[in-house]
């Protein structure tokens, strides 16, 4: 009895989990992951998401090193984007993407200047004003997966596109639903989590002169063990976990 009431003492002692113990929790379950790229049901190509935690200084750090192969045979593009964030709440800390193909090849460097509350491209002068919740769009796929995966829970970020160079504040996400979906001839069960809104674009994007307005129509899938299972957006773009 006494060895019971000792052990009961010392649960209840037990100091509680931090929100950044929390997340470096879910990142390292969420681990490294290969995907399929899908428009409109036809393969496209593959995406892998990798995800690091290390030390720099005594601070603890988050690297997404996110890279992919799309396009069709010989016409194929290489994109890669990786992105430093904070362990608290995966705040950006700088950002790389590169992107090669036939005809073209291009490199954007960013970096965060917090003390300011802005973010430099390519060292340029023109800079983006940046919030204290400003995460990059590659944190967007562990953050959903790091909620707790609940229906009707819900957050808000601000987020950073580095290729269009614009940030959109309030972005929301929402886990409206539980449901079973198939992933390599498996149904798996899922929680789905929705991005709707619309983001406006100052700077030309695929050949179409600014203003922009885009509409956002995200959706995620997430297993109860919080990782990613699926993801559709815009133009009929969807992801499928590879499950080899």
């Amino acid at each position: 009895m006494r060895w019971l009431l000792l052990s009961t003492l010392l649960v209840q002692s037990a100091p509680a989990q931090s929100e950044a113990d929390k997340l470096e929790a879910a990142l390292k379950k969420f681990g490294d992951r290969n995907y399929r790229l899908k428009i409109a049901g036809k393969d496209w190509g593959t995406m892998t998401l990798k995800t690091r935690i290390e030390k720099e200084c005594d601070q603890r750090r988050v690297l997404f090193e996110d890279s992919s192969v799309v396009g069709e045979v010989g016409e194929k593009s290489f994109h890669e984007i990786k992105e430093s964030a904070s362990i608290d709440r995966l705040r950006l800390i700088s950002s790389r993407y590169e992107l090669a193909n036939k005809a073209h090849a291009e490199l954007l460097i960013a970096t965060v200047d917090r003390s300011k509350g802005k973010i430099s491209v390519n060292g340029l002068e023109s800079s983006i004003e940046i919030t204290s919740s400003t995460i990059g769009e590659q944190a967007i796929y562990r953050l959903v997966c790091a909620a707790e995966q609940k229906v009707g829970n819900s957050f808000k970020v601000d987020i950073l596109s580095l290729t269009a160079e614009t940030l959109q504040a309030d972005s929301s996400f929402r886990c409206i639903a539980k449901e079973r979906i198939e992933i390599g001839g498996k149904q798996l069960e899922a929680f789905k989590w929705e991005n709707k809104g619309s983001w406006k674009i100052t700077k030309k994007v695929a050949g179409r002169e600014p203003p922009l307005t885009l509409s956002v129509d995200n959706t995620y899938w997430v297993s109860p063990d919080g990782y990613l299972l699926r993801q559709t957006g815009m133009r009929g773009l969807e992801m499928v976990l590879d499950a080899k």
